[in-house]
């Protein structure tokens, strides 16, 4: 059983290093994508005089949506997979003392919407930077 929680929490730990890159990934290629298929609308504003970071916050902006769509979807996901764990937990061992699932689920929406929403922020603007080659 010692071995057992050895290895859950190495893959817990595993899991929150690579899910947060995996999303900054993601955010910088959709940018890119967005960025790509703007450009002449780009160097147009360019060229009439817009400084960098007037052009920068509408894609800031739409990193830090992109970012609450991940949290939601993260939250939802969440929810589902742990309310399915906790009755099959209840189910086969009643002793079990879990937390209800709307509680956990409760708890993480907050923390989930900020750091999503960093996570936006964070690849919108390495994403930028190299486009505006700034």
């Amino acid at each position: 059983m010692k071995e057992m929680i050895i290895i859950l929490r190495c893959f817990k730990l595993a899991i929150f290093i690579v899910i947060p890159v995996v999303s900054v990934l993601l955010i910088i290629n959709t940018i890119k994508m967005v960025l790509f298929s703007r450009r002449s609308e780009i160097s147009i504003m360019r060229l009439i005089g817009a400084t960098n970071w007037f052009i920068r916050w509408p894609f800031i902006i739409e990193g830090a949506i992109i970012g609450i769509a991940g949290a939601f979807a993260g939250y939802l996901s969440l929810f589902f997979v742990y309310s399915f764990i906790y009755i099959k937990a209840i189910e086969y061992v009643p002793e079990f003392s879990l937390l209800q699932p709307t509680f956990i689920t409760n708890i993480m929406l907050f923390p989930f919407e900020m750091f999503e929403i960093f996570i936006g922020f964070i690849g919108s603007i390495i994403a930028l930077r190299k486009f505006l080659n700034v």
